[in-house]
């Protein structure tokens, strides 16, 4: 195969190791510190060696920032344990990419991965029960929400198959330069989009950025969303049609990446979006004036 794991390619760690015949190990999006036992359960259950040392491959989708953070994290984990760690930056498709063909080719090179929530399912055949792996699951399943946790269960019996790694939520980044203060409630919202037409924003992209927006208004409503039919629903929706009235023209367009240039370029002057746009900002020197961040309007 050709595509995301050529050695050469840029974001890799150090060497590859390439004798793999057990299933993949996998981890879901959530916190830090629970990566450091996943680490050494998986050396200890036998993985490659390099130089005699015990080698586990860790693929994450990863920003440049981030990258620095966790070398760090990784150089006291090796140094505590003896353990060397071949990180691997990769998008959440790319990695799917490459578990669905070496799943499908019965070896390959991972140890542990990471995945996008939506992706958990999708790829939970290919996945290694984590639980004979994680002495300590008790203990870790008690330092998040139980409900981040029980997402990387399946089958029945639920079998542990993720275990969290990063938790994060999205925030709303507003012109506080031209808005003042950050809409609070709907109708705060509703009104700055009247004063403003055409340059509120939301990821209104066809994937799963869209769901990220949308839902925290039916949440908010109290709706539920596998109940499209509630009266919550319809109210979100009749609301979300009259705050739409005054979207920038290009929301159909905006995903992540895109929708944090608007903002930086002014186009717009408020949006949602995930933490890793606030040293992004900073580093331009538009954050914390004259762009700040704020809770979702309630």
């Amino acid at each position: 195969m050709t595509g995301p794991l050529s050695d050469n390619q840029p974001g890799y760690g150090g060497g590859m190791a390439r004798h793999r015949t057990r299933r993949l190990r996998g981890v879901l999006a959530g916190a830090l510190v629970l990566m450091a036992a996943a680490l050494g359960s998986l050396a200890s259950a036998g993985c490659a060696e390099q130089d005699g040392s015990p080698t586990v491959t860790f693929v994450v989708a990863l920003l440049p920032s981030e990258m620095v953070k966790y070398l760090d994290v990784l150089e006291d984990f090796t140094a505590q344990t003896g353990i060397e760690v071949n990180l691997i930056a990769q998008q959440y498709e790319q990695i799917r990419t490459v578990v669905e063909a070496e799943a499908l080719a019965g070896r390959g090179r991972l140890d542990l991965i990471e995945l996008d929530v939506f992706q958990l399912p999708l790829l939970a055949d290919a996945m290694q029960p984590l639980g004979p792996l994680l002495p300590t699951g008790e203990e870790l399943a008690g330092k998040v929400p139980p409900d981040a946790w029980a997402a990387g269960q399946f089958g029945e019996p639920a079998r542990l198959l993720y275990v969290p790694h990063r938790l994060n939520w999205q925030a709303m980044v507003y012109d506080a330069g031209v808005l003042g203060e950050p809409p609070g409630t709907w109708d705060e919202l509703l009104a700055a989009a009247r004063a403003h037409p055409g340059r509120i924003g939301l990821k209104c992209a066809r994937y799963e950025g869209l769901v990220c927006d949308i839902f925290p208004f039916l949440w908010q409503a109290g709706g539920d969303p596998l109940r499209p039919d509630s009266p919550e629903a319809l109210r979100t929706m009749q609301y979300l049609q009259e705050l739409g009235q005054y979207f920038n023209s290009s929301v159909r367009s905006y995903q992540e990446e895109s929708i944090r240039l608007a903002q930086e370029l002014r186009e717009i002057v408020l949006h949602y979006n995930w933490p890793f746009v606030v040293p992004i900002y900073r580093g331009k020197g538009l954050l914390p004036e004259p762009l700040k961040t704020a809770p979702l309007p309630r």
